[in-house]
């Protein structure tokens, strides 16, 4: 596939990927202040608490769906600015980002034995308290922060055998 015909794909998908995500944006942001409205009727109590967590998460999620397709709008000019959700360009030296992320990653998975520990511990809590709950959710958060960090590593160990510089955007026109 020739560099054209490859911007000419880009250039449908990513207004097909636009209108689908200004939809999404719009249906949840509904959704989202039903949430709300659950969580003030529920106040004082654990009910509060969890549809709270759940709206940050929903805010988390808006954020990300609007930075997208704000990235996926055309620009007239080249302005310089970067997309709100950057590609896969690399700002520092792969070398470097192997070695982080394989800290993080060590850090991440002992957190993750910690937690278990303290699931077991927290058993007879269920039925009294959130506490196990909130655990669980904390577990759930850790081990996609593992899945981040083993994305950035495997993206940083292509680069290195790409042998790509720090400014090289990746993949901008596959032959």
């Amino acid at each position: 596939m020739g560099p054209l015909k490859w911007l000419e794909d880009r250039i449908a998908t990513d207004a097909g990927l636009s209108a689908y995500l200004r939809k999404h944006v719009a249906t949840e942001a509904d959704i989202l202040e039903n949430y709300r409205r659950i969580a003030d009727l529920c106040h004082p109590s654990y009910v509060e608490y969890l549809i709270r967590l759940i709206c940050e998460d929903e805010d988390r999620h808006h954020r990300i769906f609007e930075d997208w397709q704000r990235t996926l709008q055309p620009s007239d000019q080249d302005d310089g600015i970067e997309p709100l959700v950057p590609d896969l360009r690399w700002g520092v030296d792969p070398r470097f980002v192997v070695a982080v992320t394989a800290h993080f990653l060590d850090v991440e998975r002992r957190d993750l034995r910690e937690l278990r520990r303290l699931s077991l511990k927290l058993r007879r809590y269920r039925g009294l308290t959130i506490w196990p709950l909130l655990v669980r959710l904390i577990r759930h958060d850790t081990k996609k922060h593992i899945a981040i960090l083993k994305f950035i590593r495997s993206e940083a160990r292509r680069a290195q055998n790409e042998r790509i510089s720090p400014s090289t955007r990746a993949g901008d026109f596959p032959s």
